[in-house]
């Protein structure tokens, strides 16, 4: 049990064993792992890894520190049609998920060429269509 009590999983497909940190989560690789056996999503591939932020080098009590980018570490990626989806799956959503998440969104299409981000919490799904960003006034 992970510190929201949420149980561990683990899939074994063709002797690779997948971890999972949930049950919602293994549920839902079953499913996009059956589109992947039907030819309906490709590459599909589990926790992907994005920087969401620059490393930089600050200076504290005289001393440089050098501080490692942000990383987003979603759940799924995969291909379907052409276009590149990400997969979050949440038993609920906290504060740094939410901050990371906005910081990916705002960078999907233009850096990473992900056209669609699914959030699934709580067993409700939504779909965001990634596109590129215009800064607003």
């Amino acid at each position: 049990m992970n510190k929201f009590k949420a149980e561990k999983a683990t899939r074994e497909i063709r002797n690779k064993i997948y971890k999972f940190d949930s049950k919602a989560e293994a549920t839902y690789f079953d499913k996009l792992y059956q589109l992947a056996v039907s030819g309906e999503i490709t590459s599909l591939s589990t926790q992907p890894e994005f920087s969401v932020g620059t490393a930089y080098t600050i200076t504290v009590n005289g001393k440089k520190k050098k501080i490692q980018s942000l990383r987003y570490t979603p759940d799924f990626k995969y291909e379907k049609d052409g276009e590149w989806y990400v997969v979050e799956v949440k038993g609920k959503k906290t504060t740094d998920y939410t901050m990371r998440k906005k910081l990916f969104l705002i960078q999907a299409k233009d850096v990473y060429n992900v056209d669609y981000f699914i959030e699934v919490v709580s067993g409700v799904e939504t779909e965001y269509q990634c596109g590129t960003v215009r800064r607003i006034a």
